[in-house]
């Protein structure tokens, strides 16, 4: 399946361009490019919906790939043409930041619900009947 086409939502694209930003003002040549890196690594990859990729429980339908640096969250738009949309890029992956457990918070408080419905992606059903997320 590699060579799917893969889209930014407006959140994660201003992220991207922040990252850019942080990057050549701190002459930093590794963070940017690490970035750009990972999404042509996805753009590429034989199957970025594989089950070990797929966040857990009513987030299945939500996706992660990372390099340690870099972490995007997406979810596939369409059926016939695969398409990747970038929903959340968080940096600097440590474990005092638990980026798995801030996306989920973001994704079950309900703040991508509408972004879920404009993409046509069922919104997680967490988020429909209030439960709290068992985070691994």
């Amino acid at each position: 399946m590699a060579g799917q086409r893969v889209v930014l939502t407006e959140k994660a694209e201003r992220t991207l361009i922040a990252l850019r930003d942080q990057a050549r003002a701190r002459q930093d040549t590794n963070s940017f490019p690490a970035t750009r890196d990972l999404l042509v690594e996805l753009e590429n990859c034989a199957d970025p919906f594989a089950p070990a990729r797929a966040l857990v429980g009513g987030l299945s339908t939500v996706f992660q790939i990372d390099n340690g640096v870099i972490r995007l969250y997406y979810t596939r738009l369409g059926s016939t043409v695969p398409t990747i949309a970038i929903l959340h890029i968080t940096h600097q992956i440590t474990p005092r930041t638990a980026p798995y457990s801030v996306f989920a918070q973001l994704i079950l408080s309900g703040r991508y619900d509408d972004l879920f419905r404009k993409l046509g992606v069922p919104v997680p059903d967490e988020c429909q009947n209030g439960a709290k997320p068992t985070l691994q």
